[in-house]
């Protein structure tokens, strides 16, 4: 008798684009509780899900705070612990066109952020395990010898050119992106995290959902693509702050972007609303395994159970036709 493999996301990479929304959101649910306690829950619950079944998590997270201490809130370090139980006693598949197993948690990091020394035991028996890579993303375009002490202006533009290439790497090793919550506070960034990955997933053909549950940048989207209405402080998270929008342009010539989409998006050129609300919705929906009615349903859905039971509905979907 032949046994098969049960894991429904055997082989299926997941990518999570996750934050705790502003401060203060009137878009975050208070009976969620506290939101960073609450979003790092989610992680735990959908990622440990994820690997469970055979999955794999790519991540574009810094793993410590300020003081560079070693993954702060035990995120990470929880996931790769219930990784190597998981693979205790249901072994990974190999790789089917090398033979290798591939890592249960792949985390790309921006330039300047760099993987941790041999400072940080922890990591590197995580790393050696083959269960975590880390690898950092250089900004493309940039010689490696000025990026050793740029002087500030270049160095934040090799910051911004660096997160863009670090998402559009998210994008090329995942099947699936998530996209609730998020931050749009920061003005030296060229688009929210969670809105350039969107954009960059949604661009490149690939099953997307977003959803409205936990308010910030993905609630944004969410209005964006239903054509409703969105307010004009949410607006802004579709816009490049006016400064840094500036600093790229200044570059451009020297140091190009490879397409519109990835430069500054503003109200005068090309721009991240306008781009998001001429995508084909029914489209989106489709490449993500579910009808149109289905999709807004997670767009539009204010529970995260209710999100979360459609977008696994929709990854099934997909799962079931592959080869």
């Amino acid at each position: 008798m032949t046994l098969t493999d049960s894991r429904k996301f055997l082989g299926c990479s997941f990518g999570l684009s996750i934050s705790a929304p502003p401060a203060a959101d009137p878009g975050w649910p208070g009976y969620y509780g506290e939101p960073a306690a609450v979003i790092n829950q989610f992680v735990f619950t959908e990622g440990m899900n994820f690997l469970f079944e055979g999955g794999r998590l790519v991540l574009g997270h810094r793993w410590h705070d300020g003081s560079g201490k070693w993954d702060d809130r035990g995120v990470l370090n929880y996931l790769v612990e219930k990784s190597r139980d998981f693979r205790s006693f249901r072994p990974p598949t190999p790789a089917p066109d090398t033979g290798e197993i591939p890592p249960a948690i792949l985390n790309f990091l921006a330039w300047p952020d760099a993987p941790p020394t041999a400072a940080v035991p922890e990591a590197q028996r995580l790393i050696a395990e083959g269960i975590l890579s880390i690898e950092q993303i250089l900004p493309s375009g940039f010689d490696p010898a000025l990026l050793a002490a740029p002087p500030p202006p270049l160095q934040q533009y090799a910051r911004i050119r660096a997160l863009t290439d670090m998402r559009q790497r998210l994008v090329a090793e995942t099947d699936f992106r998530i996209c609730i919550g998020g931050a749009f506070e920061k003005p030296e960034r060229r688009l929210p995290g969670i809105v350039e990955e969107a954009l960059l997933t949604c661009a490149a053909g690939k099953p997307l959902y977003i959803s409205d549950a936990f308010g910030g940048a993905s609630k944004a989207l969410a209005e964006c693509l239903l054509q409703r209405r969105v307010k004009s402080g949410e607006e802004e998270t579709f816009y490049t702050p006016p400064a840094t929008a500036d600093l790229m342009l200044a570059h451009a010539n020297d140091l190009p972007w490879s397409s519109e989409i990835e430069g500054p998006s503003t109200r005068e050129g090309w721009n991240a609303f306008t781009w998001f609300q001429s995508q084909s919705l029914e489209q989106i929906a489709t490449r993500a395994g579910l009808t149109l009615d289905q999709y807004c349903q997670v767009l539009a859905a204010k529970d995260v159970e209710c999100a979360m039971g459609w977008i696994l509905a929709g990854i099934r979907n997909l799962s079931a036709k592959k080869p």
